[in-house]
């Protein structure tokens, strides 16, 4: 049977299987079945797991549908207990995009400005090297602060402990976790209100988040993964070796799958922040690489957010190709996972394949 260009244009196939077809049909034979974007999504993260490159839990997510959902290995080895999706992983600095939400909000609500310096809530800082430090600097890791909270990994810093001669002189791009605990100390401050309660009444709650919170020092959660790292090609389980609340506002976080694509859907409605703040956060302050709390990939022309966490047993992603509606989130307990190069492989399946995937994760 002829099959004209017309008549395959008319079924409107998706661009890959209107490849295959029109191929096909000029050499006479049949193409055989389109695989299923789902089941293409699948085969990256099995093959990844049965190489041992991919442990934990994987949500592809187009617009409020699911493309893939999936979990691999084990949560806790000791105990066998298998990952889930209601598994709850430590994202790390998952969290700093979060922390630049709580921000954001306040400068809407008129309270402070990126042009506000430290020493303007700390007057102890007057005079110091860290009292300049702009909140812009803060967020976009252009403040050339040095890491300070490594110095207390028992504890939380305090305004006392940014004394002294703690910033480099050179401003451009240089990540820094102490710059974003300096931030939930700031949010505080104008508040006067606790971190932990600010996240919780601002991003978990209005977003639905009910299976993320804040890791205590002493505290047990339930469904929490244990983290490890590969010795001799075996899992060997890690300890954190610091207080969480030392990382508060840069990344002492759990979360789960689920929740990360409910912090972008609520963020897609502009309900936890106006659309025209979020545009701003997007926009590149540190060209091609960084904006406000994050990190900026190009596809297509498009620059699209994204933030990476990883330590002790722990690597997490969470991608947005907001001008593709998608959302990628990779939770792993295996330390050092390369989750870019799985998110570039997902990534480029999805833009070959924009036909609508399944119903979307409850």
């Amino acid at each position: 049977m002829l099959l004209t260009l017309k008549s395959i244009l008319h079924h409107a196939l998706p661009v890959r299987a209107l490849f295959l077809v029109v191929v096909a049909a000029l050499v006479g034979c049949d193409p055989g079945p389109v695989v299923p974007l789902d089941q293409e999504v699948a085969r990256i993260f099995e093959e990844a797991h049965r190489s041992g490159e991919f442990v934990g839990t994987a949500l592809v997510t187009r617009g409020d549908q699911t493309v893939y959902e999936g979990s691999f290995g084990l949560a806790d080895q000791e105990r066998n207990l298998l990952n889930t999706n209601q598994t709850r992983f430590l994202a790390f600095s998952v969290l700093k995009p979060m922390t630049a939400v709580l921000v954001f909000q306040q400068m809407d609500a008129g309270r402070i400005r990126l042009t506000d310096t430290l020493d303007s809530f700390f007057p102890n800082l007057a005079g110091q090297p860290a009292g300049p430090l702009t909140l812009q600097q803060l967020l976009t890791h252009t403040s050339g602060i040095v890491e300070v909270i490594s110095r207390h990994p028992d504890r939380r810093i305090t305004p006392r402990d940014l004394e002294g001669p703690i910033v480099q002189s050179d401003a451009s791009f240089r990540y820094s976790n102490t710059a974003y605990v300096c931030l939930g100390l700031v949010l505080e401050a104008v508040t006067d209100r606790s971190y932990e309660t600010l996240l919780r009444e601002k991003i978990f709650q209005p977003a639905g988040m009910n299976d993320s919170g804040l890791l205590r020092s002493g505290a047990s959660v339930s469904n929490l993964s244990r983290g490890y790292r590969l010795s001799s090609g075996k899992p060997e389980a890690v300890e954190l070796g610091v207080a969480m609340e030392a990382l508060d506002g840069a990344g002492s976080h759990y979360t789960t799958a689920r929740d990360l694509w409910r912090f972008d859907r609520a963020l897609a409605s502009g309900s936890i922040l106006r659309p025209e703040t979020q545009a701003l956060m997007v926009s590149q302050q540190v060209p091609g690489r960084y904006g406000y709390g994050w990190f900026l990939s190009e596809q297509g022309g498009n620059y699209y957010p994204w933030h990476k966490g990883d330590f002790r047993g722990h690597t997490a992603l969470f991608v947005r190709p907001t001008h593709r509606d998608e959302v990628v989130v990779l939770l792993s307990n295996q330390q050092e996972t390369d989750l870019l190069a799985l998110r570039t492989k997902v990534l480029r399946v999805l833009k070959a394949r924009p036909e609508p995937p399944n119903p979307a994760p409850q």
